[in-house]
């Protein structure tokens, strides 16, 4: 039920998204981009491990867990109610800073979302913990769904604006408290705080490795509309729908954490350092032999991709997506599934100061770079940062369980990778071709890593949830 959540919400973003490209143009598309960004960056460091932390101290609470619960949801709204007054003061100020026309008021509706998307993932992950997946779904579904929905009633009556976008990205926040609220229960919002010494305690390290990744996300568009200055509006649009759909691969990040943490969390609790190696090889194979490729097969079809869902008007943003789909596709989710094994194997604050020479390669780069070649600039620092910053988290995975990714599996991958998107680049494609052939490429490629013994069935493991609610590592080894 988890996979069909994740599924359901990333497929019905990339739709509100392409609904609001095509609707708004380039250049106003840029301006909601940078709000929306700003927003999105802002929420998740409010989280600061808070709900993370929540998950794992519900699910290992011996009795009740209500006191854990009500602290979580009290800490939370009491940041994000300050965040929301912080927020709306500093809405002039972000607006000058990133150049947003009309920014003043365009932030202060975003800032509304706040206190509601910080109770809607705070609840989500009390269910996560009480292990209630099936509402955590179902509220996952409709958080998304109402974007579909909120965005095309907004065309259909022809009010479709920034300002309306933003609303309606309130309003899905607000749908997923209401699906939530009846599973959690009124005693959970009773204001309390006893349980705050062990909900910080294990979020700490958690929460600096959030703020670290979340500005590697954002830094970049930033950036590029703070210093960018001589770059035109319908260039940042085409930028910022290459960055929408440069994350396509992150949902894979998610899955890999739900799956990593726990499983490396279980085998060292239980002294099987074999098991854990095996783990990690295997998500590091998963990543070189699936994701790569598909990063690969999108980046030379870039151009045709982004006229087929989000029309011509976007296609000369294709040299940013052939960029950032390395950057914020391969390389977010790398780095956020190494750093997941490091949580899992409690040395989460050491990967989260790794980051930190990502974020810095990526101050310094786009400095220097985006006065020169504007949006091109801003790219190549994306892709320069995410591979400092992973390097980097991927030392330590080695250096704490003696394993990262076996040689031969990584030569054969890139190998192979070169090898479809070679193919991909000769063959032309436009329209809804390009679909058919990336599924035939796809599919070929996958009987290659076969008959290479790059995959296997026991690979399978990293995507699902065997018998009786429990994933499987590749020893076979029970971890609930």
């Amino acid at each position: 039920m988890q996979m069909a959540g994740f599924i359901t919400l990333t497929l019905c973003s990339y739709v509100a998204v392409m609904l609001l490209a095509r609707h708004l143009g380039p250049a106003a598309y840029s301006v909601y981009g940078v709000v929306y960004s700003t927003l999105l960056a802002t929420e998740l460091m409010l989280r600061l491990g808070v709900p993370q932390s929540l998950t794992k101290l519900v699910a290992g609470a011996d009795g009740s867990a209500r006191s854990l619960e009500a602290t979580g949801i009290t800490l939370v709204l009491c940041i994000n109610i300050v965040a929301f007054a912080v927020f709306w003061m500093a809405a002039p100020l972000l607006a000058q800073i990133l150049r947003v026309e009309d920014g003043t008021r365009l932030f202060r509706i975003a800032a509304i979302d706040l206190p509601f998307f910080g109770l809607y993932t705070v609840l989500a992950h009390i269910m996560g913990g009480r292990r209630n997946f099936l509402r955590g779904s179902v509220a996952t579904m409709a958080y998304g769904a109402t974007k579909v929905v909120g965005v095309a009633v907004l065309i259909a009556s022809g009010s479709l604006g920034i300002p309306g976008a933003l609303v309606v990205n309130i309003a899905a926040s607000i749908v997923g408290v209401l699906v939530l609220l009846p599973a959690a229960g009124a005693a959970v919002l009773r204001p309390e705080l006893g349980e705050r010494a062990a909900i910080f305690a294990l979020a700490a390290p958690i929460m600096l490795a959030d703020f670290g990744v979340q500005a590697l996300l954002a830094i970049d568009l930033w950036m590029l509309n703070a210093l960018g200055s001589a770059v035109p509006a319908e260039v940042k649009g085409h930028y910022v729908a290459a960055l929408n759909l440069a994350r396509v691969p992150n949902l894979l990040a998610f899955v890999l954490a739900t799956v990593l943490i726990p499983s490396v969390s279980k085998a060292l609790a239980q002294r099987d350092d074999d098991s854990v190696r095996r783990l990690v090889r295997g998500a590091t194979r998963f990543l070189a032999v699936l994701v790569l490729p598909a990063c690969v097969l999108i980046a030379v079809n870039a151009e045709a991709i982004l006229a087929l869902l989000f029309s011509s008007a976007f296609a000369p943003g294709a040299p940013y997506l052939a960029l950032l789909i390395f950057a914020h596709g391969l390389g977010f989710t790398c780095l956020s599934s190494l750093q997941s094994i490091l949580v899992g194997a409690g040395k989460a604050a050491a990967g989260a100061r790794r980051i930190y020479g990502g974020l810095a390669v990526a101050l310094l780069v786009n400095a220097v770079l985006i006065p020169r070649f504007g949006a091109d600039g801003a790219g190549v620092g994306a892709v320069l940062a995410f591979a400092v910053a992973a390097v980097l988290v991927g030392g330590i995975v080695r250096a704490t369980v003696g394993a990262l990714v076996e040689v031969r599996v990584a030569v054969l991958a890139v190998l192979a990778s070169l090898g479809i998107g070679v193919l991909g680049w000769l063959i032309p494609s436009h329209g809804v071709l390009v679909l058919v052939e990336l599924v035939v490429l796809g599919l070929v490629h996958l009987g290659v890593a076969w008959m290479l013994g790059l995959i296997g069935k026991a690979d399978l493991v990293l995507l699902g949830i065997r018998n009786g609610g429990e994933t499987r590592t590749g020893a076979d080894a029970p971890v609930p």
